[in-house]
């Protein structure tokens, strides 16, 4: 037999999440598109400190969503919101 199980109520993590997704926010500010946050990372491989001094190495990933990041994904930033497909 199927039976058909209804959306459970969102806990308070994913209620979070959806306010802020709905929050307006300034034109050009990145935004994730699955969790709703707004920390950047960029991803380098080969960067290194001499003397002080930074050298840049190969960038990876650019504008990645950090908090997916911390989870194991790779979820690139947009300044538009557009629907998960």
């Amino acid at each position: 037999m199927l039976y058909i199980v209804p959306p459970a109520a969102p806990d308070e993590k994913e209620k979070t999440r959806r306010r802020i997704r709905r929050m307006d926010r300034p034109d050009g500010l990145l935004q994730c598109n699955r969790c709703g946050g707004r920390a950047a990372a960029t991803i380098e491989a080969g960067a290194s400190v001499h003397n002080g001094r930074r050298t840049r190495g190969t960038v990876i990933h650019k504008d990645i969503c950090a908090e997916c990041y911390k989870r194991g994904l790779i979820v690139p930033m947009q300044v538009e919101l557009k629907p998960i497909e």
